[in-house]
């Protein structure tokens, strides 16, 4: 029996991980209970660790021999052999070299005093058969509930982040799902901000942060990650001098995993366990791979939710520019009219929705009319605004002199002080006087204008090489005087619909109209359109036809520029 008792070995259980070494003598049969209370014949003093947490016992086996088993108490946070958790108070083998976790610390079953050639666990077939059966069952199905659970957290994330439609939303949904995958306690969703050290909380869980200002993380772990790739802390960690940080949160894990849309780290997904906040879960081992996996799909939902802000910007930027566009129309007079013996046709169209265009009819007395054609150089919203106040100090100027020259002078001056030295107006203004039977006009720098008689002639109404408004501040305009006879029409045209007219007929789609010679003009679209004009049917809608003439089908259109028309007939 003494041979019998040399032979026996020593049970012990050591740490190889844990705050606190351990090295506790096994006595069998006598049973170890383990835990937080003082009263547990092994005391593990940490706030993971329950009070009762694990119990070890012994079954007895022939001669005189006793094999150890272990079951969990009803721990909070469980008792892990070899990584897998216990299920229930079931009691399972323990073999020399098993591994067992419990809170912060792994303890080592280590048998001492065996014989050279004797085999670390000694059992008959039947004991094969009866214990070894169990644990193998024990393991599959634990591992296969561990990637049940897996399977589904990363599905409902999924869905979550399918649902989201802002980053916060997105942020809460991947953080949620990576502490109840991982086993952190502790979580945090940053968006790196206007400094390197600087960031902005999305989202935020854990005993540790209480709110986004109570957010304090390891700065070494984002630094590391910035450049885009996953840093992690384990207890094996070594901590230097340059991660103070570590030591000052009292991290006992951490990871953080970058989030990337493209090759730019757009976001942070930050995990820890700490030693000093709440009671701190165990981290499984496959956490690292799974909080990637987070980290990878909430890259694709942020470049996803980026896009869709784009596409919401830009939408609501068409909605603005349609409204503005309207709004424009609204401010040009009505598309035709008449005044005793004149009547007219207007109109103007924007190259994409803001035009830099306009025409207006400004009524002085009961036998004057004023018409005005202005063109802004340049396209969209800045043309746009100074459109609506050239056109509205012109049209109260106009009513304040009897000369259009004055009013235009008048134009000037303003303009000059308040426009940028790239914006100028090209102007063309007359005032039709129906008692006397004359028109009054201003060109300043338009050059679109066309008289056409009763028989067909036409006559360019050019100034007397007045520049355009804006571009010199003293630069004053004189009107030229012009008798009208019956039958007389005025076409006054922006350079839109010149320019269309010369790309017409480089590519015969005004058929029978070919280009005037160079000698008539140094204009090209204004020598086909005065070609054009006398061709024009009595009684037709003149501003119609214009269009209709240069508006047709081509690659790329004709008319790609503000457009605008306008037709007085006397």
């Amino acid at each position: 029996m003494a041979d019998s008792d040399n032979m026996r070995p020593e049970l012990k259980l050591l740490s190889t991980d844990g705050p606190t070494p351990i090295a506790f003598e096994l006595a069998p049969p006598a049973a170890v209970t383990i835990g937080r209370s003082a009263q547990q014949t092994l005391v593990l003093d940490d706030p993971s660790v329950s009070r009762a947490h694990a119990r070890i016992t012994f079954a007895p086996g022939g001669e005189g021999e006793f094999h150890p088993l272990l079951a969990d108490a009803g721990s909070t946070h469980g008792t892990y052999l070899n990584g897998l958790r216990l299920t229930g108070t079931q009691a399972v083998p323990l073999h020399p070299g098993d591994r067992i976790t419990i809170g912060p610390w792994t303890l080592r079953l280590i048998a001492e005093g065996l014989a050279p050639d004797q085999p670390a666990t000694i059992a008959t077939s039947d004991d094969l058969g009866s214990t070894d059966t169990i644990i193998t069952r024990l393991d599959a199905q634990a591992a296969d509930r561990l990637a049940g659970e897996k399977l589904t957290l990363l599905l409902n994330c999924a869905a979550a982040i399918h649902a989201a439609d802002d980053p916060q939303a997105l942020a809460d949904a991947v953080l949620q799902a990576s502490l109840s995958g991982t086993g952190f306690s502790n979580g945090a969703f940053l968006r790196p901000g206007t400094t390197p050290d600087a960031f902005e909380v999305l989202a935020c869980r854990g005993p540790a942060f209480t709110g986004p200002a109570a957010v304090h993380v390891s700065r070494s772990l984002l630094r590391e990650a910035a450049g885009g790739t996953p840093a992690a802390l384990t207890a094996q960690t070594r901590i230097t001098s340059q991660a103070q940080s570590i030591m000052e949160l009292g991290l006992t894990d951490a990871l953080c995993a970058p989030v990337l849309v493209g090759s730019e780290v757009a976001a942070y997904l930050y995990l820890d366990n700490r030693s000093i906040a709440g009671t701190p879960r165990r981290v499984r081992e496959d956490a690292t791979g799974f909080a990637l996996g987070l980290a990878r799909m909430a890259g694709l939902a942020m470049s996803n939710l980026q896009r869709l802000d784009i596409e919401r910007r830009h939408a609501r930027m068409e909605a603005e520019l349609t409204s503005a566009a309207a709004v424009q129309q609204l401010m040009l007079p009505r598309r035709e009219g008449r005044f005793a013996r004149i009547s007219y046709l207007g109109e103007s169209r924007a190259g994409r929705y803001l035009g830099g265009d306009f025409f207006d009819v400004v009524p002085l007395d009961d036998h004057r009319l004023a018409f005005a054609l202005g063109d802004v150089a340049g396209k969209g919203v800045a043309a746009a605004v100074l459109v609506t106040t050239a056109q509205g100090y012109l049209h109260a100027a106009l009513q304040r002199h009897d000369d259009p020259g004055r009013a235009v002078s008048e134009l000037n001056r303003f303009f000059h002080v308040r426009c940028p030295p790239s914006k100028f107006i090209t102007l063309w203004v007359g005032v039709f006087d129906v008692a006397a039977g004359t028109l009054d006009y201003v060109d300043a720098g338009h050059g679109h204008a066309v008289l056409m008689n009763a028989a067909g002639q036409c006559t360019m109404l050019v100034g007397q090489h007045d520049g355009p408004v804006g571009i010199l501040p003293d630069s004053s305009f004189e009107s030229l005087h012009r008798t009208l006879d019956d039958g007389d029409k005025v076409f006054v045209f922006s350079d839109g619909i010149v320019e269309a007219f010369g790309h017409a007929a480089e590519q015969d789609m005004l058929d029978g109209f070919a280009p005037p010679p160079a000698e008539e003009t140094k204009d090209f679209g204004s020598g086909i359109l005065l070609r054009f004009l006398p061709t024009l049917p009595a009684g037709a809608d003149d501003v119609a036809a214009l269009f209709a003439a240069v508006d047709r089908p081509a690659d790329p259109p004709l008319i790609n520029d503000e457009a605008t028309a306008l037709v007085v007939r006397w």
